[in-house]
């Protein structure tokens, strides 16, 4: 499990640390809502991180942040993974290399946001209809239709056949039928 976090500040400073818990927070009522929150320890955000000209950012691990800040909610936070350089002899100081993790079923797009493969639906909506073209009906029901008397449905030109005389030529038919086997 990665438990490295990096937060883009609200200037161009980006906050390092690791996740020291995971908290869910539930809500309790008809809805049921749940909230997960982090708790983590920060590495000093001025000396405990230096920045390459090609872009790489390391993080020394023995700086902590001074203030107290240690709550963020997921959605606030990027995955990034720490790589300590190899070294023959220990030092004082150790430092990390910070590779941030794009997470599975993500990929990175031109405008720099991680957008998911799996689309569930299409939200885009191509033409809005005017509510001018909108006819609005009055639905009344029914309460008793003792009122109404029933309209027969004959059509004058269709013959009318009685049960029996349906049955009859139903036999006339099946008989037919089986003497032709």
């Amino acid at each position: 499990m990665n438990f490295r976090v990096c937060v883009p500040g609200t200037t161009e400073t980006e906050y390092f640390g690791l996740i020291e818990e995971i908290f869910m927070i539930e809500y309790h009522g008809a809805v049921g809502l749940k909230a997960m929150i982090f708790k983590y320890h920060w590495f000093n955000i001025d000396q405990g991180i230096r920045r390459h000209p090609s872009g790489i950012v390391d993080v020394c691990p023995q700086m902590h942040y001074d203030k107290y800040d240690p709550f963020i909610l997921p959605e606030q936070c990027d995955q990034v993974c720490y790589v300590p350089y190899p070294r023959l002899r220990s030092r004082r100081e150790e430092w990390w290399t910070t590779i941030k993790v794009m997470p599975r079923g993500f990929f990175e797009t031109k405008e720099g946001t991680s957008v998911s493969q799996n689309a569930i639906q299409n939200n885009i909506v191509d033409h809005v209809i005017p509510s001018t073209n909108i006819v609005r009906v009055e639905a009344h029901a029914v309460q008793d239709d003792s009122i109404y008397e029933p309209m027969p449905m004959i059509n004058p030109e269709d013959e009318y056949l009685s049960e029996n005389d349906f049955i009859d030529q139903y036999d006339e038919y099946s008989d037919s039928d089986s003497h032709s086997d």
